[in-house]
Order: C-alpha cells, then sequence, then structure tokens
C-alpha cells in the first residue's frame, strides 16, 4: 500500500491517542480490572482498515510474525531452557508460547508478543533464532514484522531499524565466579585477562571501547559464552544483568558483578522495520498503555529473580 495522506494519517494517529487516554482513565481501577476493560475496550471499538503497510498486512493476513530471539532468560528461553524457566518459577509459571519448527519459547518478550497479536485480534507466529545478525536480517528481508529479545535500542541500531518507546531498562554487568578475583575495571583491563563477549551484543562493543587493553574472546550464543566461563576458557564475562542472572539460576553457582553495578546502561524495546512510522508508534503507544494500566508489571512479575534490579 501506498503512503497515506495527512488525513488518514493524522485521523489514526488521533485514534491511537484516543486509546491512550482511554488507558489513563482505567488506572484507578484494580489491576486485574484493568486488564480486562483494557482488551474489551480493544475490541469493542469499531476502526478503520489501517494505512499502516505493517499493520495492514498483519490484518489482511490475521497473522502477526515476530522473529525472537531466545538464549536467556527472562526474555526468552526455547524447548528445554524454557521447561527450566518455569521450575524456577513454579508458585506463578508463565506460559509456554509454540513456535515454528515444533519449538517452544518462555520468557517476558514471548509473552509481549503474545499480548501484541491479542491487542491486534491475530495469531501469533513466533520464529525463534540465536544470532543477532540472523534476527536483524530476518526483519530487514520482511520475513517477520517485529523482532524481540532483550534488544538494546542504540544510535548503530537505528541506522538500520527502528525502535518502539523502550519497556525496560537494564544494562551490561562484567561478571566474574570469584568474588575477590577482580574488584574493579582497571583490574579486568589487562592484557593476561581473557573477556568474554558475545557476537554482536552491546557487550561487545563495550569491551572494544572501555576493556581495550584485554584479551577479548568472542562466542555466537550466551549459552557458549557462559559455558566458557564455568570450563575456566574465559576469566570474565561481560553480558546483561538479567542474563547473568539467569545463568546463576540455573547452574546454581555464585556470580558477581565486578564494582557492583552496570557498566552501561540501555534501553530494551521492540524492533521493526524502518519506513513505517506508524506502526513504530503502534507499537509505542501499545507499550505506554502497558504500563499505564499496570499491565507490564502483571507480565513481569514472574520473572522477578533475573529482573529486580530492573524495569
Amino acid at each position: 500500500m501506498g503512503a497515506m495522506n495527512v488525513s488518514s494519517r493524522r485521523n489514526f494517529l488521533l485514534r491511537l491517542i484516543s486509546a491512550s487516554a482511554v488507558a489513563a482513565s482505567l488506572q484507578a481501577l484494580p489491576p486485574d480490572r484493568r486488564s480486562g476493560l483494557w482488551r474489551l475496550a480493544a475490541a469493542t471499538e469499531s476502526l478503520p482498515q489501517p494505512g499502516s503497510p505493517t499493520l495492514n498486512s498483519i490484518k489482511r493476513h490475521h497473522r502477526l510474525r515476530v522473529g525472537i530471539l531466545v538464549g536467556s532468560a527472562p526474555f526468552a528461553s526455547i524447548d528445554q531452557n524454557a521447561h527450566e524457566v518455569r521450575l524456577i518459577t513454579a508458585a506463578d509459571p508463565p506460559p509456554l508460547h509454540p513456535a515454528t519448527g515444533g519449538h517452544t519459547v518462555v520468557g517476558l518478550d514471548a509473552d509481549l508478543a503474545a499480548a501484541v497479536a491479542k491487542l491486534l485480534g491475530v495469531e501469533l507466529e513466533l520464529c525463534p533464532i540465536n544470532q543477532f545478525d540472523a534476527l536483524f536480517d530476518q526483519l530487514g528481508r520482511g520475513e517477520v514484522d517485529m523482532a524481540l529479545g532483550g534488544l538494546s535500542r542504540t544510535a548503530s541500531r537505528a541506522s538500520a531499524l527502528a525502535f518502539s518507546l523502550p519497556y525496560l531498562t537494564s544494562g551490561q554487568e562484567v561478571f566474574v565466579l570469584e568474588e575477590r578475583r577482580f574488584t574493579t575495571l582497571a583490574e579486568v583491563n589487562q592484557p593476561a585477562v581473557r573477556v568474554g563477549v558475545r557476537d554482536g551484543a552491546t557487550g561487545q562493543s563495550f569491551a572494544v571501547r572501555d576493556l581495550n587493553r584485554a584479551h577479548l574472546c568472542s562466542y555466537p550464543s550466551v549459552a557458549e559464552l557462559f559455558v566458557g566461563l564455568a570450563r575456566h576458557e574465559i576469566d570474565v564475562v561481560i553480558a546483561d544483568g538479567p542474563v547473568g542472572r539467569d545463568f546463576a539460576l540455573r547452574r546454581k553457582l555464585p556470580l558477581f558483578s565486578v564494582e557492583r553495578r552496570r557498566v552501561t546502561t540501555e534501553a530494551i524495546a521492540i524492533a521493526a522495520r524502518q519506513g513505517d512510522s506508524d506502526f513504530v508508534e503502534f507499537l509505542s503507544l501499545f507499550i505506554r498503555e502497558l504500563r499505564q494500566t499496570g499491565e507490564f508489571m502483571h507480565l513481569a512479575r514472574r520473572y522477578h529473580n533475573w529482573l529486580r534490579v530492573d524495569r
């Protein structure tokens, strides 16, 4: 579909803003009632066909295709790892989401994708993938409508991708197995120290910039990165805070953060293709409404063990 004219674009955005105002008016209600009424309001409104090419395609095919980067809780875990997450959260286990290839996925990002599909009244098709570059290529080729997976919104990525408002604030931490091994980043930044990073992750960028004297070791996945740490192939790991806590929870091993702080602060958001600003605006308003109604906290509470110092 071609570009929207000014009038139809204005009407589309006004309807989205009106929906946000409805969400704000529900804030005084208890969370369980807010959630139900929010979905009811979305379902009973009579709206025109979307002018957004992406939303129009989703509605026409009655399917939301979501690329999801799998590998670690709380964002997205697959198959056996997904069942481990449910065991850790046995008091309030998150749902299992079917994915392409006969896989199952569990995680906050899968829950968010399901919420978007439910709001749009379409089926969800989760497409799991385990590498950043492959995920972004999949999105760029139009094989999926949006992408999730604990994705940090950076200027470099925004040169080729569009991002929603952030739904989570997190950051990279420098993790070690022995608390007294390194007490400062200056001690880590030495030629004899082997620093493990994941290919394409923001932790890799931090290491190249701030730990350039250390010996960098790249791994293709989170699982291989932390296996390398457990086998003492590397001395430290740079990873998202929740990802490090995931390793500690699963392995039941102590894991310590050097200087006990984040070394970066990152906004985690939904990624989409550039060129469809109305779809990105829709995703941003979706995130805003989740927060205004308390729905996001309802989704995130199951993952408290991973997110206790984030959000």
